[in-house]
């Protein structure tokens, strides 16, 4: 039978790939922090209150979003979980296609989580942000 830190792991990977906040939410601890790496990136770390405001700015952006896990390493000893995934959506801007490296921290008792640790392809990231924020603009002035 899976831990319940796995068990809470693979609840947060349904609650993305049912693009339901109310969901995500509730796998997390409420001082949870996430924060998209590398630091090159200059992404702030995000409490629960700046996630759900960064999910709300770019939920309609991405359709059909999905995050398909490709492995799981459960650590008991640090009581982390690193997962390996790639997601892809259908966006404004064309398809969205990338490779995640998440770290996931967690309660004593694996219920919720406390951190996670967003590595992406820096590349990839980088040019669809920018064609991403190009959209949104001409977008807004429209």
């Amino acid at each position: 039978m899976a831990s319940t830190r796995r068990q809470t792991a693979l609840a947060a990977i349904d609650a993305i790939n049912a693009w339901d906040i109310s969901r995500i939410m509730a796998v997390r601890a409420p001082n949870c922090e996430q924060q998209i790496l590398p630091k090159s990136l200059n992404r702030p770390s995000m409490n629960n209150e700046a996630y759900e405001k960064h999910f709300e700015r770019i939920k309609n952006l991405f359709r059909n979003y999905h995050l398909a896990v490709e492995e799981i390493i459960e650590d008991t000893d640090t009581n982390k979980i690193v997962i390996s995934a790639h997601g892809s959506a259908d966006t404004p801007v064309g398809p969205y296609s990338i490779d995640y490296m998440l770290v996931l921290h967690f309660t004593d008792d694996g219920t919720k989580i406390t951190r996670v640790s967003e590595w992406v392809d820096s590349a990839v990231f980088s040019e669809f942000s920018a064609r991403l924020v190009v959209a949104m603009t001409i977008n807004a002035t429209n």
